[in-house]
């Protein structure tokens, strides 16, 4: 049984490191779509690997006990979760990485050395702590789909609340607050843990949706996204560039939304919010420069009815993306 959990551990902790150290190491930015689910799978190995190492240590279900491995398991898996969803900065996910290193050797420290009941108290501490800081992470995150991430925020928001009661009740009442029948006890904890997992999952699930269905514009009305001050960026990029950005603008929008149309120097489209919508696409997938996504403009709630879609014709893929000069500053950056 040890040999198992320690097996166990090690692919755990090995698979975590390889994805979470890809993708801190990564010199190109990552989609932030991409980012949460390399980070998110880890948490899930971390996770299954707990939940491997508890059925293979727990001595009675009705007894409080401390297993070193998989506590910490767990709070690292919540840990990560806090990382993938603030993968789209740098700094919060460097600062959700320390905050899960911090409590998951904590947890591993507490359950080693402290008697069995406090190092559980310890553990939904950290679970709460985790838990909250990865909802907050959650909501702050304007790069996600919208409803995958808000259910996500209240899945961890839910399971530290539940932990947070469950650790003040175990430090009020000691072992009877867990006793069988009551909310903490463990057919109590194990229907809360096993809930939140499957809306975890779903909400994971979702991210895969393609991007269409987050960037749906709530009204009916249209919106032109341009190239701004069209003269000026032909002079200073040429206009094989020129034009390749206006044929990334238009393929960008399609891709969130099927029945854009093509204008001229630019695209007319029903996504909310249109240029920042479009701001990650374009700088992920088409590596635009923060100047090139200040060209954008955007003139809401132009005619219900799109207009003609002009013919086109492909540039041919030869072209040479060689120095580029960079133009003057052209309107506000976005």
């Amino acid at each position: 049984m040890l040999l198992l959990s320690v097996g166990v551990m090690v692919i755990a902790v090995g698979a975590v490191i390889v994805v979470v150290g890809a993708s801190f190491a990564q010199r190109q930015p990552l989609d932030p779509r991409t980012a949460f689910l390399r980070v998110a799978a880890a948490s899930g190995v971390m996770a299954l690997g707990a939940s491997v190492m508890y059925v293979v240590g727990t001595p009675q279900l009705d007894e409080i006990f401390a297993n070193t491995a998989a506590d910490a398991a767990l709070v690292l898996s919540v840990g990560l979760m806090g990382i993938a969803v603030s993968m789209v900065c740098e700094r919060r996910a460097r600062a959700a990485a320390v905050l899960a290193s911090v409590a998951g050797l904590v947890v591993a420290v507490s359950s080693e050395l402290l008697p069995a009941e406090i190092a559980r108290a310890v553990l939904l501490y950290a679970l709460a702590v985790t838990c909250g800081a990865c909802a907050v992470l959650a909501v702050r995150n304007d790069q996600l789909p919208g409803r995958p991430t808000r259910i996500l925020a209240g899945a961890m928001a839910f399971y530290g609340l539940y932990s947070a009661a469950r650790g003040i009740a175990l430090t009020l009442y000691g072992p009877d607050s867990a006793r069988p029948g009551s909310p903490f006890g463990y057919v109590a904890a194990l229907t809360a843990s096993v809930a939140v997992d499957v809306t975890i999952t779903i909400a994971v699930a979702m991210m895969l949706v393609p991007a269409t269905r987050a960037a749906r514009r709530k009204s009916r009305s249209l919106t032109q996204v341009t190239i701004s001050d069209w003269e000026l960026v032909a002079r200073a990029y040429g206009p094989v560039r020129a034009g390749q950005l206006v044929e990334d603008l238009q393929a960008a929008t399609r891709d969130l939304d099927p029945h854009s149309v093509d204008i001229d120097r630019g695209v007319a489209t029903t996504i909310a919010t249109a240029t920042h919508a479009l701001t990650g696409p374009l700088t992920y997938e088409y590596g635009w420069r923060p100047e090139e996504i200040a060209l954008l403009v955007a003139d809401a709630d132009v005619d219900r009815e799109p207009p003609a879609r002009p013919s086109r014709t492909r540039r041919s893929s030869g072209v040479q993306q060689g120095t580029r000069p960079t133009p003057p500053v052209v309107g506000p950056s976005f």
